[in-house]
């Protein structure tokens, strides 16, 4: 057995190695919150449109600046956003950008879109009409706005298609409006913000988080303007710090709790290399197993792994008692020897069987957390023995005197405890014990909402936020679903006639600008007959 464990725990430390030597620069700290909610749809389809939505919607954060004077707040925008187009892991979705995006993703297919009003142009107007058209676009002698150049969309109709669809929407979520707001007027812009993926990562997270924090507080003191924040990027910074704290916290005193019972109890500094050296090997393992499999280490798991330390404690302290029991009785080494691997095998067994029970978790979070757990927990019980040998208990001192005093006071105590108590005494005990649980009613829950404890500040930033912004919050949505892409546009029309016509306008869907597969091919066939180069219009 013995030899079995050193070859694992060989090849479990060469991977971890090698993996720590190629990957240290590209290990992230993954703060996405979605891992806390189960899914709750069976059908797959439904399922990945929630997490497709639920993704954009955490790579988005809104900012918007509010003040009584109309002035104030278009000076502090326009600083604000000067500022944060500086930065490099997000992009500024102004109503430019906005416009700019929509013409760049349908573009490529302007020869299948076409407004109301275009195709009955092109069925009732004569060739010569068209062409006179196309010539004024050409010269310029047309006052409407031309997004593409004259060689790409010479009848105008994809840029008369572009603003028949932006003139849809009820004015632009980016400029300044006015609101009463607790009985004044107030103005407010909302600037919404979309982080780049790769400004997802705890580091580039918390650089965003400091910096938006400190260009609020210089533009709240050069003018008389307020700025809320809104989105679940403000959420999840706050919970990784806490989470981080939570880390050092039970790392740094598990590890002077530790250090300190062992230097109590064996007086010697070389009992302290068996059990950090096992707790680093393990948490490494498990750290560069969880990166492999999902590419990022979650901070709810590095919070569970910073808790196995107390656990992984436990192989070594059973290993020094049972090694010092065998010096004690050199008689007894093969006996000890298989006696201490029997005990040790169990307590991995029971402690890999606890945490495996989290992968039966809906939440894709505790099963990351349950595969760090056992995966670690074995790698450090290897080391242990694969390394325990190397301790020379011989080395160590005996325990204090006063110490052993103490342990026999326990001990004697105990004893007395069990022979007096008999067993229907204990059993009235335990009973009277839960009955007095249930009286107090002790809260339980399983909500997974308690692994998040959200900022006051930053729930009454959102509750005033939430006044101003219900038109532009981009956390809204819902999910249309159809046997074929004719049923989806069925269901949307439905939809549209069931809402009031001001309900209607808060309504954004990429169906708004993107018409069905049928009305496409029919426009392509309108717009086809402007360019033939034979047949009834060949003469354009």
């Amino acid at each position: 057995m013995l030899l079995t464990c050193r070859l694992l725990f060989t090849f479990a430390t060469g991977f971890a190695a090698l993996f720590m030597l190629q990957n240290y620069h590209k290990l992230s700290i993954n703060t996405d919150l979605k891992g806390l909610s189960p899914s709750l749809f069976q059908q797959g389809d439904i399922q990945h449109a929630i997490d497709t939505l639920s993704d954009d919607i955490a790579h988005r954060l809104l900012l918007i600046i509010t003040a009584t004077d109309r002035q104030q707040v278009a000076q502090a925008s326009e600083q604000l956003q000067a500022s944060l187009q500086q930065h490099q892991g997000i992009r500024l979705s102004t109503s430019s950008s906005n416009t700019s995006a929509l013409i760049e993703a349908l573009k490529h297919y302007r020869f299948q879109l076409l407004s109301p009003q275009q195709r009955q142009q092109l069925q009732t107007q004569s060739g010569p009409v068209l062409i006179e058209g196309a010539k004024r676009q050409l010269f310029r002698m047309d006052s409407s706005l031309q997004w593409l150049p004259f060689n790409e969309d010479p009848f105008g109709t994809f840029s008369h298609y572009i603003m028949a669809a932006l003139s849809q929407q009820v004015g632009n979520i980016t400029e300044i409006q006015s609101t009463q707001y607790q009985q004044h007027t107030v103005f407010f812009q909302a600037l919404p913000i979309t982080i780049q993926r790769q400004a997802m990562t705890m580091a580039a997270q918390q650089a965003l988080y400091t910096e938006i924090e400190h260009l609020s507080a210089t533009l709240s003191e050069k003018y008389p303007v307020d700025i809320l924040r809104s989105g679940l990027f403000f959420f999840a910074a706050d919970a990784a710090q806490q989470s981080k704290a939570d880390i050092q916290g039970i790392s740094t005193l598990s590890s002077i709790a530790i250090a300190a019972l062992l230097l109590l109890v064996f007086r010697s500094l070389l009992v302290l290399v068996l059990p950090f050296v096992s707790i680093a090997i393990g948490l490494s393992f498990a750290l560069a197993v969880n990166h492999l499999l999902y590419g990022s280490i979650h901070i709810l798991t590095l919070v569970f792994g910073a808790s196995l330390i107390g656990i992984i404690i436990d192989y070594s302290l059973h290993y020094f008692y049972h090694l010092k029991s065998h010096h004690q009785n050199p008689n007894h080494h093969r006996s000890h020897t298989q006696k201490l691997y029997r005990a040790m095998l169990l307590s991995l067994i029971t402690s890999v069987l606890g945490y495996s029970a989290l992968s039966f978790s809906g939440l894709d979070a505790l099963k990351k957390v349950a595969i760090f757990s056992a995966s670690g927990i074995l790698v450090a019980w290897l080391s242990v023995i694969a390394l325990g040998a190397a301790i020379n208990m011989q080395a160590s001192k005996h325990s204090s005197p006063l110490l052993n005093q103490g342990l026999l006071w326990l001990t004697q105590g105990i004893r007395q405890s069990s022979a007096t108590i008999t067993l229907p005494r204990w059993a009235a005990l335990l009973l009277l014990t839960a009955l007095a649980l249930a009286l107090v009613k002790v809260p339980t829950s399983d909500n997974p909402q308690l692994f998040l404890q959200p900022n006051s500040d930053l729930l009454e930033q959102e509750q005033r936020a939430n006044h101003f912004s219900s038109g532009v919050e981009p956390g809204r949505y819902l999910v249309i679903q159809g046997q074929s892409a004719a049923e989806i546009y069925q269901r949307y029309a439905l939809l549209l006639e069931a809402l009031a016509p001001q309900e209607r306008s808060q309504l954004l869907s990429a169906l708004q600008f993107i018409p069905s597969p049928e009305q496409q091919q029919h426009n392509y066939a309108l717009q086809g007959r402007l360019y033939q180069a034979t047949g009834e219009q060949a003469d354009l």
